[in-house]
């Protein structure tokens, strides 16, 4: 698995994620008529988007700044820059007119998400992440 971390290129991760992120919530039907009725499951996916999300920018700037750490005034700042970004694609939703509108709640899980992605790279992530660059 560290040879893996080691490998991926710098960017990539956030890139697949943000991307990921955009379509989910600006295509007009992303599970192409396929619906889950489980009450707060919406939320609970916003949830973990802006927590991969978090994670995943981490990890590319991680691999950027190594050996130094990504600290939590750059997490701090990561969940704030991923909390504005979820906003704003809550206010595209209702601007593009597609069938999709804005909803408080999706940008309160969007920033929820954002933090306890935060907080799982800072315990969990990054040290797995350190390990595998000290062992280049």
């Amino acid at each position: 698995m560290y040879k893996l971390i080691r490998t991926i290129p710098t960017g990539v991760a956030t890139i697949v994620v943000v991307a990921l992120i955009l379509y989910c919530t600006l295509d007009s039907d992303p599970l192409n008529g396929h619906h889950i009725n489980i009450p707060g499951f919406d939320k609970l996916v916003h949830g973990i988007m802006f927590f991969a999300m978090v994670c995943a920018t981490s990890f590319d700037f991680a691999k950027k700044l190594y050996p130094r750490a990504v600290n939590i005034m750059l997490l701090a700042v990561l969940v704030i820059v991923a909390s504005l970004f979820g906003g704003f694609i809550e206010w595209l939703q209702d601007a593009m007119g597609m069938g999709r509108s804005k909803d408080i709640y999706d940008f309160i899980a969007d920033s929820a998400g954002a933090v306890v992605g935060a907080v799982a790279w800072y315990f969990a992530f990054a040290p797995l992440t350190r390990r595998a660059l000290d062992n280049k």
